[in-house]
């Protein structure tokens, strides 16, 4: 039971790698290099639902860079004799082009995660329950002085 359940996590996080809605799999996380779909097309299961949460995706990009650069940086400097100032610039520039390169696949791994701790579901209601239609505005009171 246990296996199973490994094995459906890490099929949900290669989901999420592979950008794509870990709740149904089919729809796809971004609209552009950094723009996310808001919903899935097929199933609306709603990414984010509160402000901060793209945070945890950017812990991950954050901590593989780092931790890819600090093992690199002391891995050449363990196998050759290149002085650590030389190397600087190459390792900033690695980490620089990681954020950005992987952006992406840490974000769809996040909501892979996130989908795990229940907090990626189908949200057919949303539309009517958190944003007002123009027929639920309240009109506007007049005073007795513009009649």
């Amino acid at each position: 039971m246990r296996l199973r359940r490994l094995l459906y996590a890490l099929n949900v996080l290669k989901t999420g790698l592979r950008l794509h809605c870990p709740h149904c799999g089919r729809g796809k996380l971004f609209a552009g290099w950094f723009r996310m779909h808001e919903t899935c097309p097929y199933c609306q299961a709603r990414y984010e639902r509160g402000p901060g949460e793209a945070l945890g995706g950017m812990y991950v990009n954050v901590a593989l860079a780092e931790i890819t650069a600090l093992l690199g940086f002391f891995t050449i400097d363990a196998l050759t004799d290149i002085p650590a100032l030389w190397q600087l610039p190459f390792w900033v520039l690695y980490t620089v082009l990681f954020f950005v390169l992987f952006f992406r696949p840490a974000r769809g791994m996040w909501i892979a995660v996130v989908y795990l701790t229940g907090g990626v579901y189908p949200d057919p209601d949303y539309m009517r329950e958190y944003q007002r239609s123009e027929t639920d505005v309240a009109p506007t009171s007049r005073s007795k002085e513009h009649e």
